[in-house]
């Protein structure tokens, strides 16, 4: 709506607006579409309809030549998915990097309070927003961001109050201490990162199989299907579905691709800027976690040199195991968080991370894999079981028997397996209880509801119409089923933000 708010507050409030906004143009108006692709190098690209995890900002004065023609394409194909905006005119302030002085950009957020009879107040101070390096265009905390208390200056002198707390040398505590929303919002983020991590990781080592063992050519299309799912967006995947090609040259793209999740730096889901993320967040709550847990963490520093250079020409033998070295240390930190952390807020906020990610990486390997039938179902299905790990318990229940749905039983409605759905969604529906977000007598919080949401529709799913497909092949109700969830997972996630994460 930005770029229409200058001519829609003259047409509903008869003036123009009192603060000029932000120039933004939307790409789906013929005109503003060619001015856009004329100074492209200038401007930011943003979704029309909002962000979401396939769709991030980007910020052309920092693309390539071949990106931006790219780009270009994208946006003439689809034009009304884009809006475009000036970068704004950003203020410096010295920070203090830890070693010396640097400039860095930085925002203040001002707040404004509303009162019954309409008086607007404009509150003292605000939130300071400092961006994680020079240029930046991004200022929030997934980015790397840091949230700065403002301070007012005042004439007058301050005054002290001290507070003298009597406590008995035998007094004992038991609770745990107050987690402000800052350090809540970064756990949780934390175990986010770690379960996106793990998820890449064994995705990518599951792919790296099928490139360096004898594989069939089905297996090779069931390891295409299943990098679909952990692309940057769909753009990304369409390019993957390379067609009925030679077993070689799907061997050769399906490479490309494992290289560029792992290294390529624009794509913010590739798994080294994930690394980058748990740094950054790790750093931010290391205070909060035990100090072995903590040494887990900053065993990934010894990795760094791995993800942070792309190779000349990959030996896909040494980045396979580099990745089962750095599995080792996810599922060290896993094992660390089950023993060694005290069931306070700090672990509630930090498993919810874990448990939120988990569901979700599985719905997307799911409805990548299984929502369109294949000839190659049978691949598919044996590399769904090894990115689940649980190929061993399916073996001891089925033997070789390969059955979809015996396969979605076990990964979708099985309880007992930690790696299933259903095992998320209890694990979230029993966290969110130990939450203080309940009032009494009043009517279930938005966020009890869309966890019973999706624990309950887990528990009502009819897997015999899931494997029901339309004449082209399509599991509809299937794709129903998983779409939902994600929806349902993604409200939840912005529903415990909203409760918890505003910045204090």
């Amino acid at each position: 709506m930005l770029a229409f708010l200058p001519n829609l507050s003259e047409h509903l409030l008869g003036e123009k607006l009192l603060l000029p906004s932000i120039a933004t143009w939307w790409c789906g108006q013929p005109a503003e579409r060619a001015y856009v692709l004329d100074r492209l190098k200038e401007l930011i690209i943003k979704p029309a309809f909002g962000y979401s995890k396939q769709f991030k900002p980007i910020f052309c004065p920092e693309l390539s030549r071949d990106d931006l023609d790219n780009l270009r394409v994208l946006i003439k194909e689809r034009p009304e998915y884009f809006c475009a905006q000036e970068p704004m005119l950003q203020a410096t302030a010295p920070i203090f990097n830890g070693f010396h002085f640097e400039a860095r950009h930085v925002l203040l957020r001002l707040f404004l309070s509303r009162s019954h009879r309409g008086e607007i107040t404009v509150l003292p101070g605000g939130l300071g927003r400092v961006a994680p390096e020079v240029p930046s265009y991004e200022f929030s905390m997934q980015s790397g961001g840091q949230g700065k208390d403002v301070w007012v200056l005042s004439d007058a002198p301050s005054i002290a109050n001290e507070v003298v707390q009597l406590v008995s040398v035998r007094s004992i505590k038991r609770q745990a201490q107050t987690l402000s929303s800052h350090l809540a919002d970064n756990l949780y983020w934390l175990g986010r990162y770690v379960e996106r991590a793990e998820i890449l990781t064994r995705t990518l080592t599951v792919v790296l199989k099928s490139l360096l063992e004898e594989s069939t050519r089905d297996d090779i299309q069931a390891a295409t299907n299943l990098m679909q799912s952990i692309l940057f967006n769909e753009e990304a995947a369409k390019r993957l579905d390379v067609g009925d090609l030679q077993t070689a040259d799907y061997l050769v793209i399906l490479g490309e691709f494992v290289v560029d999740q792992i290294w390529r730096s624009e794509n913010l889901a590739s798994l080294s800027a994930v690394v980058s993320h748990i740094q950054r967040t790790r750093d931010a709550v290391k205070e909060r976690i035990s100090g072995n847990t903590n040494n887990i963490l900053q065993s990934i520093d010894t990795l760094k040199s791995f993800f942070s250079s792309k190779p000349g020409e990959a030996d896909f033998s040494v980045i396979y195991e580099n990745l089962l070295n750095f599995l080792e240390v996810l599922s060290g930190f896993a094992g660390m968080v089950a023993e060694n952390i005290t069931r306070g807020p700090d672990w509630y906020f930090l498993d919810l991370g874990r448990r939120t990610e988990r569901a979700m990486g599985l719905l997307e390997l799911l409805s990548s894999c299984l929502v369109i039938e294949k000839s190659f179902e049978g691949s598919i299905l044996k590399q769904i079981l090894d990115f689940a790990d649980s190929t061993i318990t399916y073996r001891q229940r089925y033997l070789n028997e390969l059955s979809p749905f015996l396969v979605m039983d076990l990964v979708i409605k099985d309880l007992t397996n930690p790696r299933s759905l259903a095992f998320q969604a209890e694990t979230i529906q029993r966290h969110i209880q130990s939450l203080p977000h309940r009032v009494p007598f009043e009517s279930p919080h938005r966020i009890d509801e869309l966890a019973l949401s999706f624990s309950s529709q887990l528990n009502l799913a009819s897997l015999e119409s899931f494997l029901i497909t339309d004449e082209e092949g399509c599991r509809s109700e299937l794709n129903a089923f998983l779409s939902h969830l994600v929806q349902c997972l993604l409200d939840f996630s912005e529903a415990l933000s909203k409760q918890y994460f505003s910045v204090t």
